[in-house]
């Protein structure tokens, strides 16, 4: 943690030391990027801009005295956990500001060590705080900036970094990279260009991630697409799902999918831990509206000779179109023929009544969104498990990346996880790894 020369003199400190969390302000961070990085040679330096998740809430209902506490416990635990030559600064509210000491001269290298940092500052925040005798969890939304001080200004930084957090929040990630705009561009132009060749040279590939519930027993998995880049490496969905909606490849890359993922079910027939699980396969409700669809997956189910109770469709809340019955009679008709249905990013419960009323839906997924803001969302995530419990409907929490989540949802009934914390998505052949261990503890 690096401090001015001039921090010992009492005038000097009240200007550019924030009173509440003795960080570094503003002030400080323009004179520390003045007088110090401008001078350095040439290099990555990471900007990180942290933005506490649902503060206000925790103001509002527990008083500005206790909001302070948390304030001030952040400021110490990204005190004690940081590195020496790092630079933090409270910006004000519950924003708070890092630069990192020098990375890899590799640009490549440099956004893996920051977004690893980043990881870090997480998982340090992770740790439930006691407020008025209750455990609160502590989360936070993280925008990423790699930067030259020698090329960039500290407000074209500032303005990254937070436009990079203002991508996070949107995109509901817990932090997100901004890329130079030029190589973002281009980067994007590439995909666009080769996602035409992407199918007919089978460059899609599906990961598995494991579905567990409370006694941390796996119930089923999720089959996650990813994209084995010739140049670019592994792509998560994130990075072309807006490309294939644009270029209407959802259809063809769907039924890709569900022939892949049978033909994995059917591999693993013979893996006592793997035979009787249910997979679940994310299609777009487009794919009911196709006349010959259930013709389509028939077919595919009977040439691996696959039970049809061992898959699930899933598919997403917020891409259903408002008339239902179409979609509706197509799911009747998969339904009788032992299909089950899954729907993902629940968060809103008068909207997902009405839709599960309507739908033949045996499992819903709350939302990650929901799960991340567990402080503010626990009354709905309630809402949510009781619905799905008196319909009769499992109920699996998405996005779980702490134990400090996992233990919360247990408290407020929710018996099925998903998420980082537990598995992260993996290979067929890594999972098969992952189960010995997990036979073994």
């Amino acid at each position: 943690m690096l401090f001015p020369d001039l921090q010992n003199q009492n005038l000097t400190q009240v200007a550019y030391i924030d009173v509440l969390t003795k960080l570094p302000n503003r002030l400080f961070l323009s004179h520390y990027y003045d007088e110090k990085l401008l001078l350095v040679k040439k290099g990555n330096y990471g900007a990180i801009y942290l933005d506490l998740d649902d503060f206000k809430y925790i103001n509002d209902s527990l008083g500005h005295r206790f909001g302070d506490l948390v304030l001030f416990e952040v400021a110490r635990r990204l005190l004690e956990h940081s590195h020496s030559k790092d630079f933090i600064a409270r910006l004000g509210g519950d924003e708070f500001f890092l630069i990192t000491r020098a990375l890899s001269t590799n640009k490549v290298q440099a956004s893996k060590q920051l977004q690893n940092i980043s990881y870090q500052i997480q998982h340090v925040l992770e740790k439930p705080i006691l407020l008025n005798g209750v455990e609160h969890l502590l989360s936070c939304t993280i925008g990423l900036f790699l930067f030259n001080p020698q090329q960039e200004s500290l407000q074209t930084v500032l303005q990254k970094s937070d436009r990079a957090l203002y991508f996070a929040k949107q995109s509901r990630q817990t932090s997100f990279l901004l890329s130079d705009s030029q190589a973002h561009s281009k980067r994007l132009a590439i995909l666009e260009s080769d996602l035409h060749q992407a199918i007919k040279k089978d460059q899609f590939e599906l990961f598995y991630q494991p579905q567990l519930n409370a006694s941390q027993e796996m119930i089923g998995l999720e089959a996650l697409l990813r994209w084995q880049h010739p140049q670019l490496g592994q792509l998560s969905p994130s990075e072309f799902l807006s490309l294939m909606d644009q270029h209407h490849f959802v259809l063809p890359i769907g039924k890709m999918v569900i022939e892949k993922a049978c033909k994995q079910i059917y591999r693993w027939r013979n893996k006592s831990k793997l035979s009787s699980l249910n997979l679940t396969l994310n299609i777009h409700p487009l794919h009911f509206l196709q006349a010959d669809f259930t013709s389509q997956l028939s077919h595919v189910l009977n040439a691996f000779d696959l039970d049809y109770q061992s898959v699930t469709l899933e598919f997403s809340a917020l891409s259903l179109p408002k008339n239902l019955e179409l979609i509706r009679l197509q799911m009747k008709k998969l339904r009788r023929l032992g299909l089950t249905f899954s729907l993902d990013d629940v968060s809103d419960c008068s909207i997902s009544l009405n839709k599960l009323m309507q739908l033949p839906i045996k499992q819903i997924k709350i939302d990650s969104v929901l799960v991340k803001n567990l402080v503010k969302n626990q009354a709905v995530i309630q809402t949510l498990l009781s619905m799905s419990q008196h319909l009769g409907i499992l109920a699996i929490a998405e996005g779980v990346e702490t134990f400090a989540q996992q233990k919360k949802l247990a408290q407020l009934g929710c018996q099925y996880y998903q998420g980082h914390y537990l598995c992260a998505a993996l290979s067929a052949k890594d999972l098969l790894s992952w189960l010995k261990k997990l036979t073994k503890t």
